[in-house]
């Protein structure tokens, strides 16, 4: 392949892929060695075709190999000025306690720099220099160590902000490509040694497979990444279907799965639903046996159980729902025996309280009829001066649950609040953040769950309008849609919470 026609076919691929528009500013990540120098030559010399907007091109210190990596910054930034480009250049530290590899950890680190570099110049999109065989060598690596149907999509063209516009081409074909363009190079010697698995892969593996096995081995893998990928692409528009509301509920830190048409749904679609739901939670993937252990989860609708996932994820199915959220953000440790007693304000007072449940407020009124129009929800409640019984003491209380408790009624009657709470089906996670209003009979308010007793009676006159705004916002979010689901099923009694 000739240069001329090596810079038509890229230029071809670039639009069939939507890699860029007009006017993107691109950097490109240029090691100094032969493949980067190539992709930084050919963005040089498709600058008309392509009109690209600011181009920098951009190299990463990882400081392992200081002896080097100075000469190389400066023979990249001269190069790229040779060409009309901009170069630049970034020093990393690489953490002590690397979670990976040196290699892994090196990526990671570059990765981030190159991000960090972008987002300084604000430009669009991030391009490196990966090829066909990168991609095949990618393939091995993650079927050695284990990977999922979307994991045998290997590189994707472009993944976010990065796009990787030498993946048709082979080594051989851009190095034949730089010798017959005399475009000089830098030889790391790291890529020789075979201390890494990637380079036991590229040196070793794929020569006895090829040999041994099968010469086009490499044509076989990269068919296989191509078809993963056209996979891929029809899995996520049908995530995107599956994975919104109603059957997907988000909040800060969370997602709700309704799960009553769970069995209808074919296992290939749980388990990639499941995924999609824990990375976006937790940001990661999911092991398999977790997995599994989700899987049976959902199928089993009765009661409640929980599942603590890596990465301080916690996983409950509680009846026909499953929650899956980061670790304390639905249960916030307010089980206390915390309790503040209050009386009612007299006429033109406002009485408010700040609790580790939220803000109360309450204000005395002469015409109950206007007040009234304010309590619209489950939030908000009103008690006229006449529905007040002589059994209610001066003495109010608001408080978290207690053993025991009994739940106030409209027709006077009280009952277990445990029974209340099964028979409501709410999630044991939720029942620590409820905050109870006691009257001296029992509970007649949770806000945003209960309204019984005097408080739901109608009435004329004075009386006193209570308010409470909680002050998690998470809980309160799923709360509101707990209720509205109960509603839609015919469970719910008093106004949703909004």
């Amino acid at each position: 392949m000739n240069w001329r026609s090596f810079l038509s076919q890229l230029h071809i691929f670039i639009q069939q892929e939507q890699l860029l528009s007009p006017g993107d500013g691109i950097l490109l990540a240029v090691s100094g060695g032969r493949d980067s120098m190539l992709l930084m030559h050919a963005f040089a010399a498709l600058r008309d075709e392509l009109s690209p907007g600011t181009l920098i091109a951009a190299y990463i210190d990882h400081g392992l190999r200081p002896a080097e990596t100075p000469a190389e910054a400066a023979f990249v930034i001269e190069q790229a000025g040779l060409l009309g480009i901009k170069g630049v250049s970034c020093q990393i530290v690489l953490p002590e306690d690397g979670l990976g590899s040196i290699q892994d950890d090196a990526r990671q680190a570059r990765r981030a720099a190159l991000e960090t570099i972008t987002d300084e110049y604000n430009l669009r999109w991030i391009a490196t220099a990966h090829h066909a065989d990168d991609q095949v060598e990618t393939l091995l690596l993650r079927l050695i160590r284990g990977t999922t149907p979307r994991g045998l999509a290997g590189i994707h063209p472009v993944r976010g902000r990065w796009i990787h516009p030498l993946l048709p081409f082979s080594r051989a074909c851009l190095t034949s490509l730089c010798e017959a363009q005399e475009i000089h190079w830098i030889e790391d010697p790291s890529n020789a040694t075979l201390k890494y698995t990637r380079n036991q892969i590229r040196h070793s593996l794929l020569p006895l497979l090829t040999s041994a096995y099968h010469p086009q081995v490499k044509h076989g893998l990269l068919q296989l990444a191509e078809q993963a990928r056209m996979d891929h692409a029809y899995w996520q528009e049908q995530l995107d279907i599956h994975c919104q509301a109603p059957a997907v509920m988000s909040f800060e830190g969370g997602c709700m799965l309704e799960l009553s048409n769970w069995s209808e749904w074919h296992q290939a679609l749980q388990w990639r639903v499941l995924r999609a739901l824990v990375s976006q939670v937790k940001g990661g993937d999911v092991e398999t046996h977790h997995l599994k252990e989700m899987d049976a989860l959902c199928r089993d609708i009765q009661g409640e159980k929980t599942l603590h996932l890596s990465g301080n994820i916690v996983c409950t199915r509680c009846y026909d729902v499953l929650f899956l959220y980061r670790e304390g953000v639905l249960s916030p440790g307010w089980d206390t025996d915390e309790a503040i007693d209050f009386s009612l304000p007299s006429l033109g007072d406002i009485l408010t309280l700040q609790t580790v449940w939220g803000e109360l407020r309450i204000e005395k009124t002469k015409m109950m009829e206007e007040a009234m129009v304010m309590c619209d929800d489950a939030w908000s409640v009103c008690l006229a001066e006449q529905q007040m019984s002589s059994e209610q003491g001066a003495v109010w209380s608001l408080r978290g649950r207690r053993a025991g408790d009994r739940l106030l009624y409209t027709d006077g009657v009280s009952r277990h609040m445990k029974r209340w709470m099964i028979k409501r089906k709410i999630p044991k996670m939720l029942r620590g953040g409820l905050a109870m209003i006691d009257a001296g009979e029992g509970v007649t308010w949770i806000p945003g769950w209960h309204i019984g007793g005097a408080l739901k009676e109608r009435g004329q006159g004075p009386g006193w309008v209570f308010r409470f705004v909680p002050r998690d916002e998470t809980l309160t979010q799923v709360a509101r849609v707990w209720l509205n689901r109960q509603r839609k099923k015919g469970k719910k009694k008093t106004p949703v919470a909004t």
